[in-house]
C-alpha cells in the first residue's frame, strides 16, 4: 500500500523493487514490467488505479486466512509460503528474462534458475485436459502434509543433467521448489495461479523416463492444500 499512498517514493531494496515489478506485470503486462522506470512512471500517473489497488489490498488483508510461512528463499525473491502466484509473478520473482531482456512466465513443468540454483517444479494436479496424451499423465499427489509424490517430465533420464538435479540435488547445490495448482484454467479460460509449497528434498525415487520422486517439504502443507493435492488420485 505504501506505493499507492506515496507513489513518488522509490523502493529501498531489491526485494521491494521485485514486488513492484510483480505488480506491474499483473497490471501492465510482462513487457512493460521489464522496463522498471517506464512502468513506475505509468504507475505514478495512474492515481485512480493506485487508489483502487490500495483500497482492495487493505480490504483483502482484513479477510485473508493465509498464515505467512517463512521459506528459505534468496532475500530478493519476495514470495510467501502457501500463497498463490500466477506464472507471470513467479517468473518476475525469480527475475526470469529472455535474451532480449524481457520478463517471461515459465511455460514448462520445470524451470531451472541458475542464478540461485533453484528448480521450480510447476505442477497441475488435474490432468483431465491431457486425457488423450498418456505420456503426460504424471502421477502428482500429496502423500501427507510433508510428502508429495511427483513425476519428472517423460523424457528425463537419471543420468541426464535434469535427472541429476532432481535426485542428487544436494550435491549439485540445487534447491527444488514445489508450486502446485489444482487445475490449469478457470471456467473463463484464464490460467489459475500456483500455490507455493516451497523448498523440498528428495526422500526417495524410482524409475526413469519419467522419474518418480517423493519430495519431503521443508514446511508442512495446510490440510486444505493436502486435500486438494490428494484429490488428484481420487
Amino acid at each position: 500500500i505504501r506505493w499507492c499512498e506515496a507513489p513518488e517514493s522509490d523502493p529501498d531494496t531489491a526485494r521491494q523493487k521485485r514486488l513492484l515489478e510483480m505488480l506491474f506485470g499483473l497490471l501492465y503486462g510482462l513487457d512493460r514490467a521489464s522496463e522498471f522506470e517506464g512502468a513506475m512512471a505509468t504507475w505514478r500517473a495512474h492515481s485512480t488505479l493506485r487508489a483502487e489497488v490500495g483500497t482492495l489490498c487493505a480490504h483483502l488483508r482484513q479477510f485473508s486466512t493465509l498464515l505467512e510461512r517463512h521459506l528459505h528463499l534468496p532475500g530478493d525473491v519476495p514470495l510467501t509460503g502457501h500463497a498463490r502466484y500466477r506464472a507471470e509473478e513467479l517468473g518476475i520473482a525469480y527475475a526470469r528474462r529472455s535474451k532480449a531482456g524481457r520478463f517471461y512466465a515459465p511455460q514448462s513443468g520445470v524451470e531451472f534458475v541458475p542464478d540461485v540454483q533453484h528448480d521450480l517444479l510447476l505442477v497441475t494436479l488435474d490432468k483431465a485436459g491431457k486425457s488423450k496424451l498418456p505420456h503426460l499423465q504424471y502421477r502428482d499427489f500429496a502423500l501427507s502434509s510433508t510428502e508429495f509424490h511427483w513425476q519428472s517430465q517423460a523424457s528425463t533420464a537419471l543420468d541426464s543433467a535434469k535427472g541429476r538435479r532432481h535426485v542428487d540435488h544436494a550435491s549439485q547445490g540445487v534447491t527444488p521448489v514445489l508450486c502446485v495448482r489444482e487445475q490449469p484454467r478457470d471456467e473463463r479460460g484464464i490460467a489459475l495461479p500456483y500455490r507455493l509449497l516451497g523448498p523440498a528434498s528428495c526422500l526417495r525415487h524410482e524409475g526413469e523416463r519419467p522419474i518418480s520422486i517423493v519430495w519431503k517439504l521443508e514446511v508442512p502443507m495446510p490440510m486444505e492444500i493436502v486435500q486438494e493435492a490428494r484429490a488428484a488420485i481420487a
